[in-house]
């Protein structure tokens, strides 16, 4: 269950998830991947001449987190907020997953959103919202096919 590391100040939590690496990086760098589990109120949409851009639509289309796919291997995903009009405060701060296969099958997610910190406005309503996505991250790499 996500919980708040007592070392550090910024968010951190881990998952065990039954799917591959390959279906982790694939649900956290994709569009399509996103879509599945962060939330079916908004849509996520990849820049065709920036890949490595993803943009995260709420409400009516105009407030938009976008993201910048800072790190893409096997063993870690980090996103870079260029911009994110619904909460100000997630500019500058980085969302990263490591990954790490585990022994038989499955894989360990290590998450850590760096700058997402006490000291901010938002941390409250972040925390909540990353205890809500992390396990629907779970639930759609155990039942969806990636």
């Amino acid at each position: 269950m996500p919980a708040l590391d007592s070392n550090t100040t910024d968010y951190e939590a881990s998952l065990a998830v039954d799917a591959p690496p390959d279906q982790v990086l694939a649900a956290l760098a994709t569009a399509d991947g996103i879509s599945g589990w962060w939330t079916a109120w908004h849509t996520v949409v990849a820049t065709p001449a920036h890949s490595d851009t993803l943009r995260f639509r709420f409400n009516d289309d105009t407030d938009q987190l976008v993201v910048h796919l800072e790190t893409l291997d096997t063993t870690r995903v980090d996103w870079a907020v260029l911009d994110c009009a619904v909460l100000p405060d997630w500019v500058g701060t980085t969302p990263t997953f490591t990954l790490r296969p585990r022994p038989g099958g499955g894989t360990d997610i290590a998450f850590r959103h760096h700058g997402l910190s006490p000291t901010l406005e938002c941390y409250d309503t972040c925390q909540a919202g990353w205890d809500q996505y992390l396990p629907s991250l779970k639930s759609y790499l155990t039942h969806a096919t990636v």
